[in-house]
């Protein structure tokens, strides 16, 4: 029971409002007649309870005695009965009398229990409640918690009457938290019945309130708190998670906002050189240009709201004291069963979909990932940034500072060579939690003129049609490119640039393939791994190949150190070149 009261002291909890149809009748009555029912199931079969506290009641008594004496012990033993109704549920359970997995509802004990668990605690029938709903909810506020139960067939009501409840706490103390508590679905589904009222349109979203299903508790009296301890504190979380989500995605559209004010009141000469001129001398997208100075001001907006805001940080004492409750958040049935949508929110920090970068003609970039058709082996393109970027403007327009980069293979799973440094490791990518590996070892040189066909077709094919046709979304530079190689095609034969994609033999079918006016190489641009990444990998590729190389010890084996003695040593010189070389990206 401790974990309970540690929990809503830890959110500062200091209202709870309890309304159920449970409480149309007092609990203490029913648990009474509860135990009556449950001592007739073992008189009847003859069986004699095991809790000492009727040790002195004749079984073979006539049943109208018998049920007096009962009485007179129940009386004698009020304080106690949570734990002889919990007795005899057990003996009943091992008998197999009248046994049931799981309660339908909260039986009279466990009521019992979680009220007496809570402090500062109000129950109501739906009776009561609408006769003091006004002033509970006049003084609701962050520090008040409401469990709303969903069903109050007992009071002669509909099945779904908790829902207008909470629509109504909700309208009027947004700040309040609310517990939805139901037996009509079972822990795996109550996630999805909250959303699923929060689509109805009964006034509720879902992230302002929280679904606790009572077919998850056992039959004893304290198997009810620890499972409502692990509902309440997840929807804790849950609402200090949207509360700063909210704020900060406020904060965000305000800066927004100003940040468009701002750059209206700019000259047209600060707009043309910020924003074009210099988008264009560095063969950069005046797109991406704006959205970068847009996200920066949101941030600096953020930082700057949040550094003055002492609320927030009192939040977040919050929300870490919660956390810090011994009290494990069980994760449900739904979710063991598919990928959280925030694993896939990580990767798309980390890897552009070939979807969000070909239909744009996005210019090849450092960390471009190909797929080759042939074998279905997967390559990143590495170079540095500025030798990649094809310049727009003046005598450098359509021309860059290279025209070869380095393909490296890319893997699935955890790499198992010994040489560590020979990897680079890119934590969590998949689907079940594996990483992705980049193999430095047999890197190939690659034509970066061949390269340029999947930035000129919006599927992202390395390929060339008689057809082809100049894309609007192409950068100036780029489509200088394109109309120089449009000419070059026109005049005959295939030209020598795009003609071999690399001379290296690991690569299967490293030529162009012309056929039916169309010259194509077996590669497809699927995604971009995105900046740092893309620059770490480069980087730690540059580092393994520049290692240092020594002549082979001739004298091996001659001296008196022992091998075990080399082999420490060995294995120590390759522990500082990983350091020193290749790192993985947590």
């Amino acid at each position: 029971m401790a974990q309970i009261s540690d929990l809503q002291q830890a959110a500062g909890l200091t209202q709870v409002i309890w309304v159920d149809d449970c409480f149309a009748e007092q609990p203490e009555q029913l648990l009474r007649i509860d135990i009556q029912r449950k001592l007739a199931s073992l008189y009847g079969t003859g069986i004699v309870p095991r809790h000492n506290a009727f040790s002195s009641i004749d079984s073979n008594a006539p049943i109208a005695i018998r049920e007096k004496l009962i009485e007179k012990v129940i009386d004698e033993n009020a304080e106690k009965l949570t734990g002889i109704a919990d007795s005899l549920t057990k003996q009943l359970a091992e008998l197999l009398i009248n046994n049931e997995d799981k309660a339908p509802d909260l039986t009279p004990a466990q009521v019992i229990r979680l009220r007496n668990s809570l402090t500062g605690v109000t129950t109501l029938s739906f009776r009561t409640w609408q006769t003091r709903q006004q002033e509970l909810l006049s003084t609701a506020g962050e520090q008040s918690l409401f469990l709303i139960d969903r069903e109050f067939t007992n009071e002669g009501q509909g099945p779904e009457v908790g829902d207008s409840i909470i629509a109504q706490i909700v309208e009027i103390a947004p700040k309040a938290h609310c517990i939805l508590l139901t037996h009509t679905v079972g822990p795996d589904k109550s996630d999805e019945l909250r959303v699923a009222i929060g689509r109805r349109g009964v006034g509720l979203l879902s992230h302002q309130f929280a679904v606790m299903s009572k077919r998850g508790l056992g039959q004893l009296s304290n198997d009810a708190a620890p499972y409502f301890a692990r509902a309440l504190k997840t929807t804790l979380l849950h609402r200090f998670c949207f509360d700063i989500a909210d704020r900060t995605a406020r904060i965000m559209e305000e800066s927004a906002k100003h940040a468009v004010d701002d750059l209206a009141t700019l000259s047209v000469e600060e707009i043309d050189t910020a924003i074009f001129e210099n988008s264009l001398v560095e063969g950069a997208s005046e797109v991406d240009v704006v959205a970068r100075i847009l996200m920066l001001r949101q941030r600096m907006s953020v930082q700057e709201q949040y550094a003055e805001c002492g609320e927030i940080f009192q939040r977040l004492i919050q929300i870490r004291a919660v956390r810090e409750t011994d009290i494990v958040c069980v994760p449900s049935a739904e979710l063991t069963g598919r990928v959280s949508p925030l694993h896939h929110w990580r990767v798309g920090e980390v890897f552009d979909d070939g979807s969000q970068i070909n239909p744009v003609n996005s210019p090849l970039c450092c960390g471009d990932v190909f797929l080759h058709e042939t074998d279905l082996r997967k390559y990143i393109l590495l170079a540095q940034p500025c030798d990649l970027v094809v310049r727009g403007k003046g005598s450098m327009l359509g021309k860059r500072n290279c025209e070869e980069g380095i393909f490296v293979c890319l893997g699935m799973g955890k790499p198992a060579d010994e040489l560590k440094e020979r990897f680079f490791v890119v934590k969590g990518m998949e689907p079940d939690g594996s990483p992705w590996s980049i193999d430095f070892r047999n890197a190939i040189s690659v034509n970066l003129h061949v390269l340029d066909l999947a930035v000129f077709n919006s599927a992202g094919r390395v390929r060339w049609t008689e057809s082809q046709e100049l894309q609007e979304a192409l950068l100036p530079g780029w489509q200088n490119r394109f109309r120089n190689l449009a000419t070059e095609m026109a005049l005959g034969p295939i030209p020598q640039s795009i003609r071999s994609l690399c001379f290296a033999g690991g690569m299967l079918t490293a030529t162009c393939i012309p056929a039916d006016g169309i010259c194509a190489f077996p590669l497809v641009r699927i995604g971009r791994i995105r900046s740092p990444y893309a620059e770490a990998i480069h980087a730690s590729y540059a580092a393994f190949m520049s290692r240092a190389a020594f002549d082979h010890d001739f004298a091996k084996g001659l001296c008196a150190i022992s091998d075990e003695a080399e082999e420490s040593v060995s294995a120590e010189s390759r522990q500082v070149n990983a350091a020193n070389g290749a790192r993985s990206m947590e």
